[in-house]
């Protein structure tokens, strides 16, 4: 039953003040332009693409320049809504950056601009799940694109007066601009962090109170085993519950991600000791995403893996925990690079692993002074993160309610 002062539409719910519209009653629709690759220079006119719309910002981290001539109608104007009309991957069909500020660039054929008064608002829309599913319901499946009958075709919700669509928007564009601050610090935050790494893994910096020698030394030497996971298929002995396996998609930069574990049949973990990890042992991503390393916890003790590396530490030479740092900087990933088997493969083996060298500080409290100081940072980051988590989800909620008229803000 609908409530008093609200109606039932063709794309659900809305107030009897708000009214169905199509898309481009709204705003204007502005075809990309085609070029050759004889039209591209290193100067000239950029052209912005699939590539430069991130987290629904305009990024110019990879750019394309062109000698074309184009009517300045066509440039990137100040709250034009570029869009992704074609792409390869249909999961990108639909993404969409609103500009900042009057660009001297025009956008590429597998791109389309909206340009209208109502920007702000519509904006808030295409962010939404069901224009989305509707993006998504009028795309050509085959080769994943959005025409332009397509774009005819996107009906609306329409709040009739000027005032509540500006309120709407300028509430939902305030949280973007809380997310898109946070997102800069964290990433401010992350580089300031593997820049420490590389000092403080190289002995160029030093915490204050230490002074003693560093070393190099070999994996090998610094550590009992350093074996694989299980290499074959164990899905016939999966269980709802049992002996916790984990996959690489679980090993991240210093931490085990346990939000998607499976089980083994205790029986087959018991035939398997060689391949059962303890407390304190580091896991290793070697195929795929080479290199990515964490710790195992205590909660953990006992379980199985599958197909990652397996360090177990001598704690008198190495801690774990340093280990881990170690190989997720930026100076373990280029040994690991060097080390991986193969030419060109994302493979590394344990004959191969074991050669890895790291100057390490021959004072283990030195070592672990520097894996506190760096947890530091994790905790840090984890905090923001979790702040950012909930900052998104409050803007999901705020657009179910807000861009649906369930909550009136005027």
């Amino acid at each position: 039953m609908v409530k008093p002062g609200y109606k039932q539409t063709e794309i659900g719910i809305l107030p009897t003040s708000w009214e169905l519209a199509l898309l481009t009653d709204k705003c204007e629709l502005l075809n990309g332009l085609t070029y050759t690759p004889d039209n591209v220079q290193d100067n000239g006119l950029l052209v912005l693409r699939s590539s430069n719309i991130q987290n629904s910002q305009i990024n110019l981290g990879d750019t394309v320049f062109v000698n074309c001539m184009v009517d300045k109608e066509k440039y990137v104007k100040k709250d034009d809504i570029l869009i992704c009309v074609r792409n390869g991957s249909a999961a990108l069909i639909g993404k969409c950056a609103k500009a900042d500020r009057d660009y001297y660039a025009t956008f590429g054929a597998f791109m389309a601009v909206l340009r209208g008064q109502n920007n702000d608002f519509i904006f808030q829309l295409l962010q939404q799940g069901n224009i989305q599913k509707h993006i998504n319901k009028n795309s050509d499946s085959t080769i994943n694109q959005i025409t332009n009958a397509d774009f005819k075709s996107i009906v609306i919700p329409w709040p009739s007066e000027a005032d509540e669509r500006e309120t709407i928007a300028t509430a939902l564009s305030d949280i973007d601009a809380l997310i898109t601050n946070l997102e800069k610090l964290i990433a401010k935050k992350k580089a300031i962090k593997q820049g420490a790494m590389q000092e403080l893994l190289t002995g160029k910096r030093r915490l204050p109170g230490f002074d003693g020698r560093w070393e190099e030394r070999g994996l090998d030497e610094c550590c009992y085993r350093i074996s694989v996971g299980l290499a074959t298929s164990v899905t016939q002995y999966y269980r709802p519950d049992g002996t916790v396996i984990f996959r690489n998609l679980n090993i991240k930069p210093n931490y085990l991600d346990d939000n998607d574990i499976l089980f083994l049949d205790n029986d087959f973990a018991t035939q398997n000791p060689s391949k059962i990890v303890h407390t304190g042992d580091v896991l290793t991503v070697h195929t795929g995403y080479v290199g990515i390393s964490c710790v195992v916890p205590p909660k953990y003790d006992g379980a199985l893996t599958f197909t990652t590396l397996i360090s177990t530490t001598k704690p008198q030479m190495l801690i774990p925990e340093y280990l881990s740092y170690h190989l997720n900087s930026e100076l373990g990933h280029t040994e690991v690079e060097n080390l991986q088997a193969g030419g060109g493969r994302n493979n590394l083996n344990v004959a191969d692993f074991k050669q890895y060298k790291m100057r390490i500080p021959s004072d283990i409290s030195e070592q672990k002074a520097i894996v506190a100081f760096l947890k530091d940072f994790d905790s840090d980051l984890d905090a923001l993160q979790k702040k950012l988590d909930k900052l998104t989800r409050i803007k999901s909620g705020m657009m179910s309610e807000l861009l649906t008229g369930r909550i009136r803000l005027v």
